[in-house]
């Protein structure tokens, strides 16, 4: 590669600058400050864009809010100017850039324009994920302190320094990675020959295994056949038992049917007992009913009270229309008599004030004087009325309370007649009672005598059922104990086999262990 030119705006103290570099060997000299850094700096940021070495902040000119490096460099026969651009806004970024190569323009992205610088220098690909660009450092451009320390480092380092910047690092890493597999090898090696030394002993223990559980079904042959003829004979047992068991039922049904008839004939005899008290009590009630008659309750149908009250009514209405008239021509005699005393002392009219002459006084209390005549005559008149009528009316009063009376107590006898008749039918009804709980008795009686025969003649089956019963629970036990031995043998030969099926599958594993050692070595 042969830089030919570099353009600069507003790159640190570059406000506008063109460098060009002739062919040859090339000298920067000048005062500390004047821009010789910056020449190499603006060189890399054209090629590789940002990194930790180099900020956007330490590149763009302060107060500047935009600039940019531009570097014109020939490579194999190639024409290529790159262009990168930095822009100020919270912090200074780099922009999108450009590559021209023998006239034809590329508008990229910064890491797609490291990428192709990267791939015309023919420098490892890895470089473009890394922020240090140390190929560039250390073989074009080194700060004078990075070179002290690379020339004053150690030999390692040093070493590992130009392994990386000539790309051999790699042959190292191959040594160091092989040294590592075949440590690896060692170890698994040791591993696996760790995991199969005990393959002896675990044949053994298959062998002490599979003999034992030999035995274990050698005596499960011998325990089955016991078994099957236990569980035949406890066939037969419980068959013979069923037969009897029903016999056995039927006394147990016989028994119940007993103590049933025997409750019913108790319970029978308890209400007759109880029915006849009722019955002496029923008859002592109805010998004071004796004297009752029936036939005075026909003068309770010719008993009316309506009419009676009907006819009170109207006596007593004639009595209140006779006393309001006696009141009224009473009112009317006062009224006349407060007239007199009024017109004979009174001298001036009170609606004309003319003087009353003593002859129109005397016209009116004649008048009025007469009039109290007649009123007096109709007074006496009424209140003579009024007397008997209260005569009359007290008599009819006499007469509906000494009929209301003689209707109670007819009232009363048919009440009385009524409960005799209903404790003489309650005591039919009880004697009929007692009549059927006696034959009901007689036929339970009669029952019980049938039953106790029959319960005779199967009391025989009973000590027979005590032996078979005594010899199929011997039996039971007897299988219970063999199906006990049977099952502890099943499960202790299921338990060995799968301790048998895991030693298969360990050695089987191991025996494959032991084919990957063959192949390491």
């Amino acid at each position: 590669m042969l830089i030919k030119k570099i353009k600069l705006n507003n790159i640190r103290s570059y406000v506008d600058e063109e460098i060009n570099f002739p062919v040859g060997s090339i000298l920067l000299s000048g005062d500390v400050g004047s821009g010789k850094s910056t020449i190499l700096l603006a060189v890399e940021f054209a090629l590789f864009g940002i990194t930790n070495e180099i900020s956007g902040g330490s590149l763009l000119r302060n107060g500047e809010n935009k600039g940019y490096a531009e570097l014109h460099f020939t490579i194999d026969g190639k024409d290529v100017i790159i262009r990168r651009g930095l822009k100020r806004s919270s912090q200074v970024l780099q922009d999108s850039g450009s590559i021209i190569i023998n006239n034809v323009r590329k508008e990229l992205t910064a890491t797609e324009l490291k990428q192709k610088i990267l791939e015309m220098l023919n420098y490892p690909k890895n470089l473009l994920t890394k922020s240090k660009s140390l190929v560039y450092r250390y073989t074009v451009y080194t700060p004078q302190e990075e070179m002290k320390h690379i020339l004053l480092g150690k030999k390692d380092e040093r070493l590992e320094i130009l392994r990386k910047v000539f790309g051999i690092d790699k042959y190292k890493r191959i040594r160091d990675n092989t040294k590592i597999f075949l440590d690896e090898i060692k170890n698994r090696i040791k591993e696996f020959s760790g995991m199969v030394s005990d393959m002896g002993d675990k044949k053994e223990q298959l062998r002490i295994k599979e003999n034992e559980q030999g035995t274990l079904l050698k005596r499960v042959n011998e325990v089955t056949p016991k078994l099957s003829e236990t569980n035949s004979l406890i066939e037969e047992k419980s068959s013979k038992i069923i037969l009897v068991e029903k016999d056995i039922k039927i006394l147990e049904n016989l028994k119940k049917e007993i103590e049933i008839n025997n409750l019913k004939l108790q319970h029978n005899k308890e209400i007759i007992e109880v029915n006849n008290k009722k019955i002496n009590r029923l008859r002592d009630e109805l010998s004071n009913f004796s004297e009752i008659s029936s036939s005075k309750l026909n003068e309770l149908n010719n008993i009316s009270l309506d009419e009676l009250k009907k006819n009170l009514e109207i006596i007593e209405k004639e009595l209140n229309e006779i006393n309001l008239k006696r009141r009224e021509a009473e009112t009317s005699k006062r009224n006349s008599d407060d007239l007199i005393k009024k017109i004979n002392s009174m001298n001036n009219c009170p609606l004309c004030k003319q003087n009353v002459v003593a002859t129109h006084k005397h016209d009116i209390s004649e008048s009025e004087t007469e009039k109290i005549n007649t009123l007096n005559k109709q007074i006496q008149l009424h209140s003579k009325s009024e007397e008997d009528i209260k005569i009359k009316l007290n008599n009819a009063r006499l007469n509906y309370d000494k009929t209301q009376n003689r209707k109670n107590e007819l009232e009363l006898l048919r009440y009385k007649l009524s409960e005799k008749e209903k404790k003489q039918n309650e005591l039919n009804s009880l004697i009929e009672v007692n009549s059927v709980l006696d034959k009901s008795n007689n036929e339970i009686d009669q029952k019980l005598g049938s039953i106790k025969n029959k319960i005779k003649s199967i009391e025989l089956s009973e000590p027979e059922f005590d032996k078979l019963k005594k010899e199929l629970d011997e039996l039971k036990l007897r299988d219970k104990e063999l199906s006990v031995e049977k099952g502890k043998l099943i499960s202790k030969n299921d338990e060995i086999s799968y301790e048998v099926d895991l030693l298969k599958k360990e050695i089987e594993s191991k025996l494959k262990i032991q084919i990957n050692i063959n192949y390491f070595y």
